[in-house]
């Protein structure tokens, strides 16, 4: 994870590297073509650096739907992963233009799957992040305990599972509560455990993508 000040903004830029992994992996098995997967992969990256995207101090890609204390700035019901992703998935769902649903799925989808990781679930606000902002980019971007660091052993060790949940909104609640287990709890004095919790969230953020993607496709029909 990368973070930059620029004019105010403090913008945490998760590596793009992950959601283009975990997005490939969701698509595997899908019976869509591989130019298809690509384009959603592509654009599963793109909030990260797309300026519309970032919101004050970065708050667009957080969880604090309920909270407005916790999400800083104006309209701070908006400035938060729970919203942006409602926002993308309805556009996708409205939209006719096949280009312009893959765009909208693939911004949704990167909330969702930033849902999977701890740091972006557990409650603080903008003094949180910066306080822990080292933490946050150790534990995704470390040379020796960070999850890029091994990404291919995350990839290899994946493990498929069918997932619980009454709609799509709930899914991406319960993979926000998924990631905010105290077991998760990602510290400085437990970098030894950061690889098997860096494996169940990844586990989690991909299977809640395929789940995502299928649904979603299917009522589009794509495939």
């Amino acid at each position: 994870m990368q973070i930059n000040t620029s004019g105010g903004q403090t913008n945490f830029k998760w590596n793009k590297t992950t959601h283009l992994e975990m997005t490939m992996l969701a698509l595997q098995n899908s019976s869509i073509d591989d130019i298809t997967k690509r384009q959603v992969a592509r654009y599963a990256q793109m909030p990260d650096f797309a300026k519309t995207e970032l919101g004050y101090h970065n708050n667009t890609h957080f969880f604090f739907p309920n909270s407005k204390k916790k999400s800083f700035g104006p309209d701070s019901d908006k400035l938060n992963a729970f919203s942006q992703f409602k926002e993308h998935l309805q556009q996708a769902m409205l939209s006719e233009d096949k280009e312009e649903v893959l765009k909208k799925l693939g911004y949704a989808l990167h909330y969702l799957q930033d849902m999977s990781v701890p740091l972006h679930t557990e409650p603080g606000g903008l003094i949180h992040k910066i306080l822990k902002y080292k933490l946050h980019g150790n534990f995704e971007r470390g040379k020796k305990y960070g999850a890029t660091a091994h990404l291919d052993i995350l990839t290899q060790n994946f493990k498929a599972e069918n997932l619980e949940y009454s709609s799509i909104l709930d899914l991406f609640t319960k993979t926000a509560e998924y990631s905010q287990n105290p077991e998760f709890k990602v510290k400085r004095f437990n970098k030894k455990n950061w690889i098997s919790i860096q494996q169940a969230c990844f586990n989690r953020g991909i299977n809640a993508s395929r789940e995502f993607l299928e649904k979603v496709l299917a009522v589009k029909n794509i495939n």
